[in-house]
C-alpha cells in the first residue's frame, strides 16, 4: 500500500512541474532592457537606443511608452509608439516604428530636435511595453526599465575675467564670460556673486551662502558691477558663476571662479620682502611693523639657563580682542633665541589689521609688539 501511494505523489509532482514550465514557457515576457543608452547623453538619435526582450515563441504587437521627467522641475518629455516585437531581442531604433511625442513646452521640443540639447538637471528616463490592447500587463505580458542620469554642462560657458583667483583693485569690476552653445545667440545669462567663507570652495560658497548680487535675463556677456548692489569689500574673496538659459529653460554654467579686491596697491609694494628679527627687550608696542605672514622675534637670556616665554595676542581695532593662539610658549635658553611665528596658521588673522603681541617671561617681565598682519598672498 505505502509504495503505490509513493508513486501517485510522485506522478502528481512531476504533472504539477510540467503544467508550471509549460505555462512559462507559453507566457509572452516583454522586457526592456536601457542598459545600452545607460551613461550616455541623450538625443533624437540614440534616445530609441535601446533593446526589449520578447520571450515567447511567436511575434507580438506591442504599445511602447517612454517618459523622461526632471526631478524638482516641471519639464517633461515623452512618446507613444506601435510596434512588433519578434522572438528574442528587438533593437526598438530598428522596429520601423513611428513615436509620437508630447513635452511640456515648446522651447524643451526645440532643444531636443532643432539643438540636440537636454536642460541640466537630474531626470528619470523609464520605458513601458505591453501588448497591444493587453491592460497593465500584469499576466506577465509587459515589463518597465528606469535610467536615472544628472545632465550637467559646466563647460559650454567659460569665465574670462577677472581671471581665477585674481587680485583686483576696482570696486565695480566688468565680469566677461563667453559662450560655446551653438545656440548662443538665443540664450540669456545669470549671474550670480557670493562670498567666500572660512572652508568654503567656489561651489559651496555660491550654493551655501546668499549671494551680494544676483541678476537673471541678461542678454550680453559681460557685466559692470552696477553701483546698485552690495558694496563689496576688500580682502574679501568672492566666488562669481554664470548659468544659461534657453527661453527660461536652464541649460547648464560655468565652473565658478573667485576673485579678491585688494586695496593700498602703494603701502603693499612697500612692505619688504625680508624681515628682520625684532629684539623684545628693545620695544614698548608703540610702533608698529608689517607681519607678512612671520612675525620674527629676538630674546636674549642671560641670568637663566632656560625660560619660557607666555604669548597672547590681541586685536587692537576696532576694539580690543584676545585671539587664541594655536602656539602660546616659546621656551627660551640661555644666549641668545630667534624664532619665526607661523600667523598663517592663525585663521582668525585678517589681513591690513592691527595686532599686538604680549610676550611675558618667567619674571613677569611684559614686552609688547605692535604689527600689521600682511597677507602673503596679496603681495604676488
Amino acid at each position: 500500500m505505502r509504495p503505490s501511494c509513493i508513486i501517485s505523489f510522485k506522478s502528481l509532482l512531476a504533472a504539477l512541474l510540467l503544467t508550471i514550465s509549460g505555462a512559462l514557457a507559453n507566457a509572452q515576457q516583454l522586457l526592456p532592457d536601457l542598459g545600452s543608452i545607460d551613461g550616455v547623453d541623450l538625443t533624437p538619435d540614440n534616445i530609441l537606443g535601446y533593446g526589449i526582450i520578447n520571450g515567447g515563441s511567436q511575434p507580438v504587437a506591442v504599445t511602447i511608452r517612454g517618459r523622461i521627467r526632471y526631478r524638482e522641475s516641471d519639464l517633461t518629455m515623452g512618446y507613444r509608439m506601435e510596434a512588433t516585437l519578434a522572438p528574442g531581442f528587438n533593437r526598438v531604433a530598428s522596429l520601423g516604428g513611428k513615436p509620437v511625442w508630447e513635452f511640456s513646452r515648446s522651447a524643451l521640443k526645440e532643444l531636443f530636435f532643432q539643438y540636440r540639447l537636454l536642460p541640466q538637471g537630474t531626470y528619470e528616463y523609464c520605458v513601458e511595453v505591453a501588448k497591444k490592447g493587453g491592460g497593465d500587463g500584469g499576466d506577465g505580458s509587459g515589463g518597465s526599465d528606469c535610467l536615472f542620469r544628472q545632465s550637467k554642462d559646466l563647460f559650454m560657458i567659460s569665465l574670462l575675467e577677472p581671471d581665477d583667483d585674481a587680485k583686483i583693485y576696482e570696486y565695480h569690476p566688468l565680469l566677461s564670460w563667453v559662450c560655446n552653445y551653438p545656440l548662443g545667440s538665443a540664450l540669456t545669462y545669470r549671474l550670480r556673486i557670493a562670498e567666500v567663507k572660512e572652508g568654503q570652495n567656489n561651489y559651496n560658497a555660491l550654493t551655501r551662502n546668499n549671494p551680494v548680487y544676483s541678476e537673471k535675463n541678461l542678454a550680453a556677456t559681460s557685466r559692470l558691477y552696477p553701483a546698485y548692489a552690495k558694496a563689496l569689500k576688500p580682502f574679501q574673496p568672492y566666488a562669481w558663476t554664470v548659468d544659461a538659459y534657453y527661453k527660461g529653460i536652464l541649460l547648464g554654467g560655468a565652473e565658478p571662479w573667485r576673485f579678491t579686491i585688494v586695496e593700498d596697491s602703494l603701502l603693499l609694494a612697500s612692505v619688504p620682502r625680508y624681515q628682520s628679527y625684532l629684539d623684545l627687550e628693545k620695544e614698548s608696542g608703540k610702533t608698529s611693523f608689517f607681519a607678512p605672514g612671520i612675525l620674527k622675534l629676538k630674546y636674549e637670556l642671560r641670568d637663566l639657563r632656560a625660560d619660557s616665554l607666555r604669548l597672547r595676542l590681541f586685536a587692537a581695532d576696532p576694539e580690543p580682542k584676545e585671539i587664541a593662539l594655536r602656539n602660546n610658549v616659546l621656551i627660551a635658553r640661555l644666549g641668545d633665541n630667534r624664532y619665526e611665528l607661523d600667523l598663517q596658521q592663525e585663521r582668525e588673522l585678517k589681513h591690513m589689521q592691527l595686532y599686538r603681541l604680549q610676550v611675558t617671561n618667567g619674571k613677569n617681565e611684559k614686552y609688547n609688539i605692535a604689527f600689521r598682519y600682511i597677507n602673503p598672498e596679496y603681495l604676488n
